[in-house]
């Protein structure tokens, strides 16, 4: 007896493979429809919620980049206020509001714009001024030590090194021999989480070879605050803010995100996902769902630490940045009274003393770009558009009260009500 095996149908299996191929690009395609107003945060302004917040005091214009300049992703929105006609003297004073993709500071910005403000018009500039200098951990702790001193900086960032540096290098060796077994984290010059390696035990030629490449070596700072056995890290938010008149502030918002480790955590572990909050990426809803986790800083049942702890944390971590934030200068051409705005990301960790068991803040990062659009969890984006909708109003941008059109808040002489809108102002910034 013979077996006889029936040859594949090449056209059916063909058929099949291209109805998969089909389906799945249709489903891309319905996704990209569906998230169409979704853009990204480098497009913060396009976000419609965003928009919403805007227009009910505002007629928007959208003014498109200049056709040589394409490629410059620099959004430029013009608000028309709906509550003013205009008079024999003039239209009435307009808001733009201008707002870069990445953390750029062009000298030349009208080359990159498509706007011309008149003098009594005033521009919001997001995002371009003095913001590259202040996000990478390896500049930072530079900064922090300069300014501090090696004891003080080790209380706002974990005791950090840079191999690549002579003195940092000699240090390191040194202090290494006391603990030999201290869990050290790796930071290469790369952003969004990438670079990043554990070590428990470095020999001699891993030292060497670290030391060849810009990195910052992080002790990984014991005792963190743990919610149901699971690592924390904190993302709070902060607005720098300079005038056109000189007198600049730094804001604090009240609330933040709280991100966790994607496993319980555990000291001895030689995992990142175990003794890292937020790595590789934050955990999803259903995560913080199943482990019972509170998912905003407002919702702990209690802080780790005082708002007024807080407040004087985030002014030690920006103070050596201060005289620089305000210093860009904006270009000439362009008119109005130009306001310089940028709101950063600070991932913080609580940490408990060996000696009296209280908590304290250290800063694990400084994002001068945090991601603000969380598609399809809505009590994040919900803070977002409250921070957002506060800090229109801490600008002056909408009236502090919405019963209130056309207020205008006295932010320059310090009497803005804080209050209603949760921002928190901190020392000013000089």
């Amino acid at each position: 007896m013979f077996l006889i095996t029936k040859k594949p149908d090449n056209q059916k299996i063909a058929i099949i493979i291209g109805s998969i191929i089909a389906a799945f690009i249709w489903i891309k395609c319905y996704q990209a429809w569906k998230n169409r107003h979704q853009p990204s945060t480098r497009y913060l302004l396009l976000w419609r919620p965003l928009q919403n917040i805007l227009y009910p005091f505002y007629r928007i214009v959208y003014k498109p980049a200049p056709v040589t300049q394409k490629n410059a992703s620099v959004t430029q929105r013009v608000l028309y206020n709906k509550y003013h006609r205009p008079s024999v003297t003039g239209p009435h004073p307009k808001i733009y509001l201008v707002y870069f993709s990445s953390c750029s500071y062009y000298p030349v910005l009208g080359d990159y714009l498509n706007i011309r403000p008149d003098v009594n018009d005033s521009v919001y500039f997001f995002r371009a001024c003095y913001c590259r200098q202040i996000h990478s951990k390896m500049s930072n702790w530079y900064h922090y030590i300069n300014y501090y001193g090696l004891d003080n900086a080790q209380h706002i960032m974990p005791l950090s090194y840079r191999l690549d540096h002579y003195r940092d290098y000699q240090r390191f060796l040194e202090d290494i021999k006391n603990d030999p077994t201290q869990h050290w984290l790796v930071k290469l010059d790369i952003d969004k989480k990438k670079g990043l390696y554990l070590y428990r035990n470095l020999s001699s030629s891993t030292i060497q070879q670290l030391s060849k490449q810009p990195s910052l070596i992080q002790k990984l700072q014991p005792f963190p605050y743990l919610i149901n056995s699971y690592r924390t890290s904190f993302r709070f938010y902060l607005a720098a803010y300079c005038q056109p008149e000189g007198f600049n502030n730094l804001f604090l918002y009240h609330d933040g995100l709280v991100l966790y480790s994607q496993k319980p955590y555990q000291s001895t572990s030689n995992s990142l996902l175990s003794l890292l909050a937020g790595y590789p990426d934050s955990p999803s809803p259903s995560f913080y769902q199943k482990n019972n986790l509170p998912r905003t800083y407002r919702s702990l049942s209690k802080s780790p630490v005082s708002m007024e702890c807080l407040t004087t944390f985030f002014e030690k971590v920006f103070q050596p940045f201060r005289k620089y934030m305000c210093s860009c200068e904006i270009d000439s051409k362009i008119g109005g009274r130009h306001h310089r705005v940028h709101v950063y990301g600070a991932d913080v960790g609580f940490h408990r003393s060996s000696s009296n068991g209280s908590f304290s803040p250290y800063l694990y990062e400084l994002n001068s770009g945090p991601q603000q659009i969380y598609p399809g969890q809505e009590d994040f984006q919900q803070l977002i558009l409250k921070m957002y909708r506060g800090l229109f109003q801490q600008l002056s941008i909408i009236p502090q009260n919405d019963t209130m059109i056309g207020n205008t808040t006295n932010i320059i002489n310090g009497t803005t009500d804080t209050s209603s809108n949760n921002w928190i102002r901190l020392n000013n910034l000089y």
